[in-house]
């Protein structure tokens, strides 16, 4: 058996338990001990090299959150939802690869749903998103030859990939409407997640009993959108440059997310947001800007 190698820091921290476990067994515990500035250089490698790779790590990071959410389910739910989560997890994990297909293009039904941001991400780059619009007998067929059996879903070079939010930041990485910090990433991503938490409230109010409908329903303006609608309104009033925008000078994935997960919302009752005058003027310079403007004066509304 190989010598374990640990990668740490000279100080005890999170890694002195391991060195004493090792010691109190009498094993060989091959140490590399960096400071500050070599694990800085270090760091970045733990990430995905090319945007390809991002996007692979990406919907693998958010797989994992679904997994978890079933999960969860299984411990507060039925037994049907323990079935759910058995099925869940071979599909996806196990899943049959799909036909290869050299144009990238995006999988996903006519709904806003989780295809949306990637829409709304190309409309901004001004360039046009090629798609395979389906519906849910099409899908149906499609699905048990897919690798993940799950949409959306985007195939790049004869490999798919996943995950709505996930396709959507590597399309932004590519059109130059990322985070150029890992700190700008970091407030982009938190508010990404932010909006797939905003669309699974929404969703209860579609599915399970009708009390459970109906109460899903009273939360979302009661308590759900208040309370995204207060941070989006901070981060925005936060941005140094004052631009309107939650980052810089300009247009990023981080408001294309606030649009799109406060559209419900807005179609639904407008007069809702106005107690949130900064949120109302970045979803009018998000809707006012080129592309983005051409693709909404086209674009069917839909409920989710």
């Amino acid at each position: 058996m190989s010598v374990p190698k640990l990668t740490y820091f000279a100080i005890r921290g999170r890694g002195e338990l391991i060195r004493l476990v090792m010691a109190a067994a009498q094993k060989q515990l091959d140490e590399v001990k960096v400071d500050f500035a070599s694990w800085e250089e270090m760091k970045p490698s733990l990430y995905g090299s090319t945007n390809l790779e991002c996007l692979m790590i990406d919907q693998i990071v958010q797989l994992k959150e679904d997994i978890l959410t079933v999960e969860i389910d299984t411990v507060l739910g039925s037994d049907q939802s323990k079935i759910r989560f058995i099925h869940f997890t071979l599909t996806c994990l196990f899943g049959n690869s799909g036909p290869i297909m050299s144009k990238p293009r995006m999988t996903y039904f006519k709904y806003r749903g989780r295809g949306e941001l990637s829409r709304l991400v190309m409309a901004a780059a001004g360039k046009e998103l090629d798609q395979r619009i389906v519906d849910v007998p099409t899908w149906l067929k499609m699905k048990p030859n897919t690798f993940f059996q799950r949409v959306p879903f985007i195939e790049i070079d004869g490999q798919e990939y996943f995950q709505g939010n996930a396709i959507a930041t590597y399309l932004a990485r590519e059109n130059g409407l990322y985070g150029s910090t890992n700190l700008e990433c970091l407030m982009i991503d938190q508010i990404v997640q932010m909006k797939e938490d905003i669309l699974l409230e929404e969703i209860k109010s579609f599915v399970g009993s009708d009390d459970q409908k109906d109460q899903a329903a009273k939360d979302l303006p009661e308590v759900v959108y208040p309370r995204v609608m207060q941070i989006f309104e901070r981060l925005i009033q936060q941005n140094p440059s004052k631009s309107g925008f939650v980052i810089g000078n300009k247009m990023t994935l981080a408001d294309l997310a606030i649009f799109e997960g406060t559209q419900s919302c807005y179609q639904g009752n407008p007069r809702f947001m106005s107690n949130f005058p900064e949120l109302m003027k970045l979803r009018q310079k998000v809707a006012e800007a080129d592309g983005v403007r051409q693709y909404l004066a086209t674009r069917k509304q839909t409920g989710i």
